[in-house]
């Protein structure tokens, strides 16, 4: 009788510690599971750009968060009015910059005068065509020294702050395969609470909403007038 039970009892352990170790294991495959795709999320699909400087007012501002869109470039070319974080062709510089397309390759942007006006001349427009650019404070001259011929590898890109920005009028044109992704979805903040005897101050979301890429005569038959920057169904906080 000992030994019928003894079996017994040892079949019920043998029998627990199985399914312990398939209830492990599960867990085990679901986290492995879990980590492999937000490791693809992160570093394949979706980036998040933490915004530094004054370059991209009044559109971004310091300190705003957006997610960049890093696959859709695997699949077609860069745009331009699309913001876009890359590498700029400064020698021992690792950080990344978030600028928006203005030329595109095989392009020339041509600074016409001191007054702060430019054309983008391309085969359509051989003499040049303005860009309507609705997201630049009233009255911002956009002033450079020379004329730019892009190749067939190039973007220029410039800050909506004209005045305050460090873009290819100055460090020359973006390579293609430089870009990082697109600018797809903002995150405006604003404090919230002060940490008492600190200055930590603890932010709250004010806004958040997807970015719209603006229009332009240049590329479009049939013009609609550029949205801003920021889509205005955006949700609100």
């Amino acid at each position: 009788m000992d030994n019928i039970e003894t079996r017994i009892f040892l079949k019920r352990i043998f029998k627990d510690l199985r399914d312990s170790i398939y209830f492990l294991w599960d867990i085990g495959k679901t986290l492995i599971f879990v980590v492999a795709i937000a490791f693809l999320i992160r570093f394949y699909l979706v980036q998040p750009f933490y915004v530094e400087g004054q370059s991209m007012e009044p559109s971004f501002n310091n300190g705003e968060y957006l997610l960049i869109d890093e696959l859709s470039y695997h699949f077609r070319s860069p745009e331009r009015g699309e913001v876009i974080v890359f590498h700029p062709p400064i020698e021992n510089t690792y950080q990344n910059y978030i600028k928006r397309i203005i030329a595109l390759p095989n392009e020339e942007i041509d600074f016409q005068n001191s007054g702060g006006d430019f054309v983008i001349k391309n085969q359509k427009y051989a003499t040049g065509k303005t860009l309507e650019e609705s997201y630049l404070t009233p009255n911002t001259p956009t002033r450079s020294e020379k004329d730019v011929k892009l190749g067939d590898q190039n973007y220029f890109v410039m800050g909506d702050n004209r005045t305050q920005s460090s873009d290819s009028r100055m460090f020359g044109l973006v390579f293609r395969k430089n870009i990082t992704g697109r600018v797809w979805f903002y995150i405006k903040t604003e404090p919230w609470f002060r940490i008492p005897k600190t200055n930590i101050v603890i932010p709250k979301i004010k806004s958040m909403g997807k970015i719209t890429k603006p229009q332009y005569k240049i590329d479009n038959l049939s013009f609609s007038f550029p949205q801003n920057e920021i889509d205005r169904n955006a949700l609100q906080i």
